[in-house]
């Protein structure tokens, strides 16, 4: 299950103290290339800078599309410009919308999260979450293009890795 977001959740406020331990090694960017949104998901830490970039020989503009006005931007992006923005935290039920008012079929998803425990699948629908803090934690598996959601209890050992398996199966992906 590709582009689908992965991420332990917890009560409101609850998340475990947190340290400077990371995911990523550089800024996340999304591209307008090829009359697309690239990557088609993205998921950051809340407060993080987000990039958004235009690689086509196009104008686009990025439009979001949330009730949380913290996150709400309507940017042109005329062919090689940029534009930057800080998301504050999302419901993970209800992420928000990227879309291109010029190009309607173009849509893209972003996750802004408050705790450093998220990914984002690849193509084959793997991923790996760091540095998790030992104990019980619920795992979400969220795929927005298809309204589908998974949880499920997880044991985190120390010096242990965690394989976590998720069947797709048709009826549950509308």
């Amino acid at each position: 299950l590709e582009f689908a977001v992965v991420y332990l959740d917890f009560a409101k406020g609850a998340a475990p103290a947190q340290h400077s331990a990371t995911n990523r090694s550089a800024t996340p960017v999304v591209d307008q290339r090829d009359h697309t949104f690239v990557p088609h998901v993205i998921a950051v830490r809340a407060g993080e800078e987000v990039g958004f970039t235009n690689s086509d020989a196009a104008n686009h503009n990025v439009r979001t599309i949330t009730g949380a006005p913290t996150n709400q931007f309507n940017v042109y992006t005329g062919q090689g410009a940029s534009h930057k923005h800080r998301f504050g935290p999302t419901d993970p039920a209800d992420p928000v919308r990227l879309g291109c008012d010029i190009h309607p079929w173009m849509r893209s998803w972003v996750y802004a999260f408050d705790h450093p425990w998220f990914a984002v699948t690849d193509e084959t629908g793997r991923f790996a979450i760091n540095h998790v803090p030992v104990g019980e934690h619920t795992l979400v598996v969220r795929q927005p293009d298809i309204r589908f959601s998974r949880s499920q209890s997880i044991n985190v050992v120390p010096g242990k890795t965690n394989v976590v398996n998720v069947e797709v199966r048709g009826r549950e992906a509308q």
